[in-house]
């Protein structure tokens, strides 16, 4: 299912790395600033579910903060998931929908 990813970040990144929990790279960046990213991804979904592995760099700084990712596949409803961390984050978000 092609869609978008969308992401916001409390706190600027040094880095963003969404890929399946197979290793395919959904979406690689560089450098954002706190607020609203997104891209077009070509989406699998799984038995209705979809599982990404979310790698976020903040730094080195020790603030606790978070980063929210919305999950937009075309003709579904979208879906948002969450971390919290600080300086490396590294988290399995999954989702779910009821195709049937």
């Amino acid at each position: 299912i092609s869609g978008f990813l969308r992401i916001k970040l409390l706190a600027p990144a040094k880095s963003l790395r969404v890929s399946t929990t197979d290793g395919d790279l959904l979406w690689n960046a560089e450098h954002l600033p706190a607020g609203e990213s997104q891209t077009e991804a070509d989406l699998v979904l799984i038995e209705d579910s979809l599982e990404l592995l979310v790698e976020v760099n903040f730094g080195d700084e020790g603030d606790e903060t978070a980063f929210f990712l919305t999950v937009l596949p075309d003709g579904v409803e979208e879906q948002t998931c969450y971390a919290i961390g600080s300086g490396r984050v590294e988290e399995i978000l999954n989702y779910e929908w009821d195709l049937y």
